[in-house]
């Protein structure tokens, strides 16, 4: 049964415009949330950004943000030049930001991605660079110490993470398919990986290796969505195609699902399901990112079997 997308329209916040783009949000309930951005901006809102606190502002690019509490979370960062810039934690719900500096050797070299299972478990994923290591990085006590997880030989590239518990946990990026000798491996040269674990992340599965054949060359995985325990999504980047991925028997098997909207929307990031049929996708665009206009967004009422333009102001 398909459900009704006809009344919902987006809306301006008040939240302040970034040099780049605001990179990530996190929301407690529908009113209290943060958002960082390229502009170093940490930003806290209690009424859905209607108004807002700038609790930081950071000499970094900021890329993730997310908590386990009102009071206990995290942020993470691009800048490969400060080493021990890379992530920030507060524990009185963002009036203070203290760098992490204990990461291990080999944790990523940027945080791409974060998922915070409690207060004590926090997984952190990169980089989105192919030429840089990637890597999982976590704790179980709440920052004391912390393990890097190599994934090199799994994946080119790593941004997105989630995992449901200490255990479960799903990586999204992509494979370097093609592997010459002497060279670090280029966005043209991958395809899409979801790697899956069970243990923490002592091994991982790359559960849309049976499907490997569907994606094009240049695609990979951008931002994943864990709807409930059997609907998943993760939203494909690819400067000039649009594609999702979805899974209704919780991450067991997936389905490519192209955009096959009006405007041929490309170059996705975002993604956003309120349930298994209504849902949308945003991005770049295409592949000039942003130059050719501000970003495309898609709409499906059907799962993402059939999508329509989704840009109305």
């Amino acid at each position: 049964m398909t459900g009704d997308i006809s009344n919902f329209r987006w809306v301006k916040t008040n939240a302040p415009p970034a040099s780049s783009r605001t990179d990530d949000i996190w929301f407690l309930d529908e009113n209290v949330g943060w958002a960082v951005n390229s502009n170093g901006q940490i930003l806290k809102t209690e009424d859905g950004f209607q108004s807002f606190v700038e609790q930081a502002k950071l000499g970094n690019y900021l890329r993730c943000v997310a908590f386990a509490s009102a009071d206990v979370g995290w942020v993470g960062t691009l800048d490969l030049e400060k080493e021990n810039e890379r992530l920030y934690h507060t524990t009185d719900g963002g009036a203070n930001w203290n760098r992490v500096e204990n990461l291990p050797q080999g944790a990523p070299e940027r945080i791409c991605g974060l998922s915070v299972v409690d207060e004590n478990t926090v997984f952190a994923s990169g980089t989105n660079n192919p030429d840089e290591p990637s890597a999982v990085v976590k704790t179980a006590d709440g920052g004391e110490t912390w393990t890097a997880i190599d994934l090199g030989t799994e994946a080119a590239i790593l941004v997105d993470i989630h995992f449901r518990d200490r255990n479960e946990g799903w990586v999204v990026g992509g494979a370097d398919v093609v592997k010459h000798p002497g060279r670090d491996p280029v966005r043209d040269d991958v395809i899409p990986v979801v790697l899956h674990t069970t243990d923490g992340g002592e091994t991982w599965e790359d559960v849309v290796a049976p499907i490997r054949q569907q994606f094009p060359r240049g695609e990979w995985g951008w931002k994943i969505q864990v709807l409930d325990e059997k609907t998943m999504f993760v939203a494909l980047e690819n400067d000039r195609d649009g594609a999702i991925l979805k899974s209704d028997d919780g991450g067991k098997t997936w389905r490519r699902l192209p955009i096959n909207d009006r405007q041929r929307n490309a170059n996705l990031e975002g993604i956003g399901f309120l349930d298994g049929d209504r849902g949308w996708v945003g991005g770049w665009g295409d592949l000039t990112f942003g130059e050719s206009g501000v970003g495309t967004t898609s709409a499906t009422s059907d799962g993402g079997l059939n999508w329509d333009d989704a840009n109305e102001d």
